[in-house]
């Protein structure tokens, strides 16, 4: 018995020790597994082979989900991408990545910055949320590192970007001053120096912008404006250079001549009449328009003073800038926002000018570009969760999409709305104008109602297979479906989507109560 019993426990240490040598390797093996894939993938990077960096750094994260250098790495390579052939989605993707890096890790300033330089590219899609955003970012770099070269010439970019010269200027300075060797800084210094007309140190800061990296092309190209401004400025001070005075010795002995009595203008002369001061044509000014940021920046210094004339001319030549890929569609996703701000710019102004069918037509393009902008974004996101089979990955590709379309969606209804508003105000009695205005904005209502449903339906199923946020992916569920109420508050498939989240939540008196009102909006309607 005692053999036997012996026997059967050395057994079962050895399988205990089997069972620990063979968890020992499988530690190591996926060790030097996780190690290959961040070595790999840095290596890549660096080679600039984004594509290959961003699959490698994805496999790293499922070994450890919890690495902000893997995360803040990707978003580098997706960041780095989007610098190459710019697109809003990767921009956004690159935000999430460095978002995830700061939650990891929120003291590192690195992480802070690289966001911060994001939302400055997406300023031209939210100008507003985005600029605040990068500022907010940027302040917290420099809060944690004050010695952060690169955070400081970020801000001064934001500073000039919006026009915030006064405050760029400093930020300028100190970058140059922690990084001699920073051609940006020195670019965007050289601009500030030329808008104040401070043309030679205009000048200083883009040849040393170009020294420091010769392939710079809007370096050149803005040397050679500012040498171009310097000339005219040096050309109008020697035409308003004021004659010398020469004063002539007069005679001693010379008797003085008395003075000559004043002439009266005969009784039926006319006086003269004074020159006028002739404004510029707005065609010749639009003429000298070279690309779509210059137009647009010039389009809104026009729309703020009112001269409607110059705002359609602006915003025309504007627009023969930039490429589309259809009538309402432009070829890079990034300038969506900047084509339909050009689009309200001009509507506005033709119709303060009275040119109501043009207005119109303005008016109708940008909500015809929100709907199929959006239905293009369903359709994507459709894609994205067919396309993948595991569904967790469609599923955030999907999500993405969605908020892309419903940003979109609302946008084009709100302008709808404003257009409905102007014709009320200003032609009441046109009757064509206000049904062609109402059908475009029930059309978005019915679109934007269900881009919300889609994106709340693809919220809650994120919830389930992510454990860790299902408490905030079923609360931004819960809002997408009330939102969606907001454009189509008798719709019974919103109240059984929103009834589902209810139900995910234990909010049970809830649940029943939306299922409750979708049965009574869905059953059929009696004589």
């Amino acid at each position: 018995m005692r053999r036997i019993a012996f026997s059967r426990s050395l057994a079962l240490s050895l399988l205990i020790f089997v069972a620990a040598a063979l968890a020992v390797g499988q530690t190591a093996t996926a060790d030097e597994r996780a190690t290959q894939l961040f070595n790999k993938a840095t290596d890549q990077y660096t080679a600039r082979q984004y594509d290959a960096a961003i699959a490698n750094y994805t496999e790293y994260l499922k070994l450890r989900p919890n690495s902000s250098a893997a995360y803040f790495n990707r978003g580098l390579s997706l960041y780095n991408k989007a610098q190459a052939a710019p697109t809003e989605p990767l921009y956004r993707q690159a935000a999430a990545d460095f978002s995830k890096a700061i939650e990891i890790k929120p003291n590192d300033a690195e992480y802070w910055t690289s966001r911060g330089s994001v939302y400055i590219r997406l300023m031209t899609i939210d100008y507003e949320k985005s600029l605040a955003q990068a500022l907010s970012d940027l302040n917290k770099a420099i809060k944690i590192n004050p010695k952060s070269a690169l955070a400081y010439r970020e801000r001064g970019v934001a500073y000039e970007l919006s026009n915030q010269l006064a405050k760029a200027l400093p930020d300028l300075n100190m970058a140059i001053r922690l990084d001699p060797k920073d051609a940006v800084a020195f670019y965007t210094r050289a601009k500030i120096h030329a808008a104040a007309k401070r043309y030679a140190a205009a000048k200083a800061d883009a040849e040393m912008a170009l020294k420091l990296f010769p392939n710079y092309e809007a370096a050149k190209i803005y040397r050679d404006y500012i040498d171009s401004e310097a000339a005219k400025a040096a050309a109008v001070k020697a035409q308003t250079k004021p004659n010398p005075v020469v004063k002539t010795p007069v005679a001693t002995r010379t008797p003085k001549p008395a003075p000559t009595p004043a002439r009266t203008r005969p009784r039926n002369t006319p006086a003269p009449t004074p020159a006028r001061v002739t404004k510029p044509d707005p065609a010749t000014i639009a003429a000298a328009v070279t690309t779509v940021a210059d137009g647009f920046k010039q389009a809104q210094a026009a729309a703020t003073a009112k001269d409607h004339p110059l705002v359609v001319a602006l915003v025309t030549r504007s627009l023969q800038f930039l490429p589309m890929k259809n009538k309402h569609q432009p070829a890079d996703d990034l300038m969506l926002s900047v084509y339909t701000e050009l689009l309200k710019m001009r509507a506005r102004s033709l119709s303060d000018l009275g040119r109501h069918a043009e207005s119109d037509n303005d008016y109708f393009d940008i909500t015809e570009s929100a709907m199929k902008e959006t239905l293009r974004r369903i359709q994507a996101a459709n894609r994205e969760l067919d396309n993948d089979k595991s569904g967790e990955i469609g599923l955030i590709g999907a999500s993405v999409e969605m908020i892309f379309g419903v940003t979109t969606c609302r946008s084009g209804f709100q302008t709808g709305i404003e257009w409905m508003d102007v014709i009320q105000a200003k032609r009441p009695n046109d009757t064509s104008a206000r049904l062609r205005s109402s059908i475009s904005v029930v059309g978005l209502r019915e679109m934007c109602s269900a881009a919300l449903m889609i994106k709340g339906g693809n919220k809650r199923s994120e919830s389930r297979t992510s454990f860790a946020n299902k408490t905030k992916l079923l609360n931004e569920a819960l809002e997408a479906y009330n939102e969606a109420l907001t454009f189509t508050p008798r719709d019974a498939r919103v109240f059984t989507g929103r009834a589902r989240v209810y139900r995910d939540q234990g909010r049970n008196d809830l649940a029943a109560a939306d299922e409750a009102k979708a049965r009574e909006l869905a059953a059929p309607k009696k004589n």
